[in-house]
């Protein structure tokens, strides 16, 4: 597998409500430096997050046109569409610690339109 399609596929493990109510597992894939801004624009830590998911695992968004790019070898950017009640855009970037991918910085910013 290739670090794009491991990328695309941790990015909808993000999804599975098992993985979203699973503190450890979530303290495994976001980096301990981890920051969210959300559509708000309010900026969530790892901890933020954490709670965030487990109070509300479920999503019914659907993604579409992943665009994953390698910026070096061990950091790589992941924007993407999800698709609910609204059209988001969604910024990644992920950072390989060892042989694990961990999520560093995620935004999440509203598509007009």
């Amino acid at each position: 597998m290739t670090d794009a399609e491991q990328i695309q596929k941790l990015e909808l493990l993000l999804l599975d409500p098992k993985i979203r109510q699973s503190a450890n597992k979530l303290d495994q894939l976001l980096s301990d430096g981890f920051i969210e801004i959300g559509q708000s624009g309010r900026i969530y830590d790892k901890r933020d997050i954490i709670s965030a998911l487990a109070d509300d695992p479920h999503t019914d968004a659907k993604f579409s046109n992943f665009d994953i790019r390698a910026l070096s070898e061990t950091l790589i950017l992941a924007s993407y569409t999800s698709r609910n009640k609204t059209t988001i855009q969604r910024h990644s970037l992920w950072e390989k610690h060892g042989l694990a991918w961990r999520i560093l910085y995620h935004e999440a910013e509203a598509k007009n339109g």
